[in-house]
């Protein structure tokens, strides 16, 4: 099965399919105001994944000083289901690795947004 994965900053374009995805994934979603206000908030950074243009998964950290906090994330349920079905093994990590790893992305691409003078909009 031939598919396009793509990874992308979450725009307020996102939030309808984001808040339905979010309603599948958990009992207790986040509005999609929610989702608003936390793409307008400052230190906040948000990511969909899109499986062939629909919208299969999405997460975002906070980031304070030298910290990074996972805000939520998600995948789709039924898009879980047909990967593992078709092989796919999701790797995870202890919360210090992925925290290390977090800690070495800020570093590395906040120095390079610093010395280009990157704003988001």
């Amino acid at each position: 099965m031939d598919l396009t994965i793509t990874v992308r900053e979450m725009t307020t374009a996102d939030v309808a399919a984001v808040a339905e995805l979010e309603a599948k994934a958990f009992d207790d979603p986040w509005s999609p105001a929610a989702f608003f206000e936390e793409l307008a908030a400052p230190g906040r950074y948000y990511s969909v994944v899109e499986e062939d243009g629909y919208v299969a998964g999405y997460g975002g950290v906070m980031h304070v000083e030298d910290d990074a906090h996972v805000m939520t994330i998600a995948v789709d349920p039924e898009v879980a289901k047909r990967l593992a079905a078709d092989g796919a093994d999701a790797v995870g990590n202890s919360p210090d690795e992925f925290g290390a790893h977090i800690r070495s992305e800020v570093a590395k691409y906040g120095k390079i947004i610093q010395k280009i003078g990157l704003k988001a909009d």
